[in-house]
């Protein structure tokens, strides 16, 4: 039974190359689309948390389709409905960002026989354009490379989901040079970095980056060599959105010096 890294398949071409990004999407961004859509809920109750969550990721999502030229993303959701539930909101909100990209959202689930399955990711990836959602249906033994990238809409806790999740933007094709992992996370203008670093936001971020580096040893490679106040590298995995930075106000070196000894 032969088990290669990612690094090992990424050098032997089994696999695309991929980038992990956290992208920052600031509260106000989030409520002026609730509003926009008539979805704003009273601040604080399960609702407008859950909608905040959704909102979130759909503005990044969009955001990353646009700035990397995403065509197929595919979502993972602790729960069926939850899965149900983003589809449809994406459907909503779709065009509402930027009008020139529509993204046609599909869902699929063990509620689907295997002709319904087959149909919905083949309409899947006819859209130019597209996401498709699920809990753990499409989590392994499915081969889409098509697939360019892999939204964590819902924490995961389990590191063999994470990598399993994440090998989906991984499959080779002819039109992709990198699978995306997009990690959306949203920080308060008056949030502290020592705050940050001890938030369950970037907890997140920390477990599914840690998840990866297990199988993965170029990310422990990127993060120990890393020189205090080092400029990002065009080659680095973890791509940090400098909005992040903007809305802690620090400078970058000091943020990536601090956040990448707290991964580490």
């Amino acid at each position: 039974d032969l088990r290669l890294s990612f690094k090992e398949a990424i050098k032997k071409k089994l696999i695309c190359d991929y980038k992990i990004i956290t992208i920052n999407i600031p509260e106000e961004e989030i409520e002026k689309f609730q509003e926009k859509l008539n979805l704003n809920t009273k601040r604080g109750n399960t609702q407008y948390n859950s909608l905040n969550r959704n909102f979130l990721s759909h503005i990044a999502l969009e955001k990353s389709f646009k700035k990397h030229n995403i065509k197929h993303a595919i979502s993972f959701h602790q729960s069926i409905s939850k899965a149900e539930d983003f589809k449809d909101l994406q459907n909503t909100f779709s065009g509402k960002v930027f009008p020139e990209i529509n993204i046609s959202a599909f869902h699929v689930s063990s509620k689907n026989n295997a002709s319904e399955r087959q149909n919905i990711l083949s309409d899947f990836i006819k859209e130019k354009h597209s996401l498709i959602t699920n809990a753990r249906c499409l989590t392994e033994g499915v081969d889409i490379p098509a697939i360019d990238c892999v939204v964590f809409s819902d924490p995961k806790q389990s590191i063999v989901d994470i990598v399993q999740a994440s090998g989906r933007a991984m499959r080779n094709h002819k039109y992709k040079k990198f699978g995306y992992i997009i990690l959306p996370i949203s920080i308060p203008k008056d949030k502290s970095l020592e705050d940050f670093n001890k938030s369950q936001e970037f907890k997140t971020v920390r477990k599914i980056i840690t998840a990866l580096s297990t199988q993965d040893e170029r990310i422990v490679e990127e993060l120990r060599n890393r020189e205090p106040g080092q400029p990002p590298n065009p080659d680095d995995i973890i791509i940090i959105d400098p909005d992040i930075i903007e809305a802690l106000d620090v400078d970058y070196e000091t943020f990536n010096d601090a956040v990448s000894t707290r991964i580490w």
